[in-house]
């Protein structure tokens, strides 16, 4: 008998099929953890989207490369803390004496005005600095790390400056416009070796200055302030300075601009760390960052070098240009088609006082008396016969002796003016009915509520629509000499030289004139070109490729460089492959609030904000 073990029954798993109240609250489980699990999800995401767009978020990019917001947040940055440490160094220079409250608060307030749109100023600074970028690695402009540090070791130290005393002499001219003649330049050159003798002979130096500058520091004994060896007043004379020791004078030097410059020193201010530099930067931004952005700086820096010594470095298109310019006075309404006149008065008031005149009795002997100063001047002047003498003697004895002190600091000199205005009839009237004045002629006196008025009359011409109309049609004749009209009706300086202006650059032309001179062949002349003081004429002579002179080598250091990259900017704007996705504030006040600039921090020059 075989005995067998009794089969045990193996037990069932349980599982939720087998009973619905488990199952169900089993899927109750499963959906509270999944539920759970996408809130906590969807919280990740929001924080990640909400550190994307406030750091990582492209609002830029330049030919694929993307400028993060925590780019754009860290050029803000750095600009602002570069303001910040202007008004430092300008609080400090208060502090020292070396520059005035007054001036120190108009330097302030332009520090103020730099930072009204920082934001935006700091996003177009980045897009420039990544794309000049580019531009050198194309040209294989590389920058080096012992560069990087000579750029910082730079910024972080001030500069030496030096404080002076000038004597400078500006050759006088009766026409401020034109240069001045040989014999003008002449006799500022005599008067500024006179101030070299007297200083000689052991006389101060403020006494010196008061004596024979033309500056105005000549009012506080040639006090010039304090400057750094990047003034550009005229940099041979300040390289000069640079070069004396304290107490040291310069020779008499004479700048571009035609004037002469005498200058000591009188304190050297040697140059220094700013031991507060990186301490108050790093409140703001890392080290790395600034050291990046300033490698950026100087690589656009580089590109500018370049670029600019290519263009001075060869002859570039220039015109030789002739011009017949049309002046339009401030006063004259385009559409009246009226007439002008160009007169100077000097006017005699009844006591002297032409406010009051218009309420004194017309019986009053006042009147009278000034009627009869106003006829002695009037009968004096017209014996004059030598016009040129009239003409100066006029402007004295306006200067000497009329009432209306604001032209007659000026020889009573009255503009042009139409009949409509801006003087009252009774002044301006009689000058257009007598149709045969001419240059020079003495009229009146014409009595009008400030008193009476002797008159000077100067020139006479149409309205501008006329004028052009007289010129294009002188131009439209079959033998039309441009250089004969120019001397006929150009109210410019060098219409007695036929309109001549000489060998011209485009960045020495206004942008209308550049873009259709550089189109036109030689002997062409262009339509008439509007501006703020007139219309002009232009005629190319000729045209070739030349060296550029002193004058437009200083131009073109200044402009070389953006005409050069400012139209492919453009270009790239233009094609998308540069963009910018930033908001436009309206007001600039939504971008800027003047108390992110420190209070407590202090100029001697404006920040570099980058290319």
């Amino acid at each position: 008998m075989t005995l067998r073990l009794p089969k045990l029954g193996r037990p069932r798993r349980r599982t939720p099929h087998a009973d619905p109240e488990e199952r169900f609250q089993f899927l109750v489980t499963i959906g509270f953890i999944a539920i759970i699990a996408l809130v906590v999800l969807i919280l990740l995401g929001a924080l990640a989207l909400n550190y994307y767009n406030a750091n990582l978020r492209p609002v830029a990019s330049v030919f694929g490369t993307s400028i993060t917001r925590d780019e754009w947040v860290s050029r803000t940055d750095l600009t602002l803390y570069r303001l910040d440490r202007a008004r430092r160094q300008l609080r400090e220079a208060v502090a020292a004496g070396h520059i005035d409250q007054v001036t120190a608060d108009q330097r302030e307030n332009q520090l103020v005005q730099a930072a009204q749109n920082v934001e935006r100023s700091a996003i177009d600074s980045l897009v420039d600095l990544e794309y000049q970028g580019q531009l050198a690695s194309v040209r294989g402009i590389g920058i080096t790390d012992a560069e990087v540090d000579e750029a910082i070791a730079e910024e972080e130290t001030n500069p030496e400056r030096r404080r002076i005393q000038v004597v400078f002499v500006e050759p006088e001219t009766d026409d401020p416009a034109q240069d001045p003649t040989p014999e003008e330049d002449a006799a500022a050159e005599a008067i500024a070796q006179e101030a070299v003798d007297a200083l000689q002979e052991g006389f101060p130096f403020a006494q010196v200055a008061e004596l024979y500058s033309t500056d105005i520091s000549r009012e506080n004994g040639g006090e010039y302030g304090i400057i750094t060896d990047e003034n550009v007043s005229d940099p041979a004379w300040v390289e000069a300075l640079f070069a004396l020791e304290l107490n040291g004078t310069t020779e008499i030097m004479k700048g571009e601009d035609g004037i002469y410059r005498i200058g000591r020193v009188t304190e050297i201010i040697p140059e220094a760390k700013d031991a507060l530099f990186f301490p108050l930067l790093e409140q703001d931004l890392s080290r790395e960052v600034y050291r990046e952005q300033v490698r950026q700086e100087q690589l656009a820096g580089k590109l500018r070098e370049q670029v600019t010594e290519e263009v001075l470095s060869g002859p570039i298109e220039q015109v030789n240009v002739a011009e017949i310019f049309l002046e339009v006075s401030g006063t004259e309404d385009e559409a009246s088609g009226e007439d002008q006149i160009m007169a100077a008065h000097i006017l005699y008031s009844p006591n002297g006082d032409p406010e009051a005149a218009a309420t004194l009795p017309a019986e009053d002997p006042a009147w009278a008396t000034a009627e009869e100063e106003a006829q002695a001047t009037a009968d004096r002047l017209r014996a004059i016969t030598d016009v040129e003498q009239r003409t100066a003697d006029f402007a004295e004895t306006a200067q000497a002796q009329s009432d209306d002190t604001g032209s007659g600091s000026a020889g009573g000199d009255l503009d042009w003016f139409t009949s409509s205005g801006p003087y009252v009839p009774e002044l301006v009237d009689p000058l257009f009915e007598q149709e045969d004045l001419t240059a020079g002629d003495i009229a009146g006196p014409f009595r009008t509520a400030f008193g009476y008025h002797v008159v000077l009359f100067q020139d006479r011409r149409g309205s501008s629509t006329e004028r052009i109309a007289e010129v294009e049609a002188a131009l439209a004749e079959a033998d039309a000499d441009f250089a004969e009209i120019a001397r006929e009706l150009s109210d410019g300086d060098e219409a007695a030289d036929g309109g001549a202006l000489g060998w011209l650059i485009e960045a020495q032309l206004p942008p209308e004139a550049a873009e259709a001179l550089f189109t036109l062949e030689v002997g062409e002349v262009t339509d008439a070109i509007g501006s703020a003081d007139g219309f002009r004429f232009f005629q190319v002579m000729e045209r070739e490729e030349r060296p550029p002179d002193a004058v437009q080598e200083d131009l073109l250091r200044s402009t070389a460089f953006a005409d050069w990259y400012q139209p492919q900017r453009e270009a790239a704007e233009a094609e998308g492959t540069i963009t910018l996705d930033v908001p436009v504030a309206t007001d600039p006040a939504d971008q800027f609030d003047p108390s992110q600039l420190d209070p407590e921090q202090g100029l001697e020059e404006f920040p570099d904000e980058g290319p």
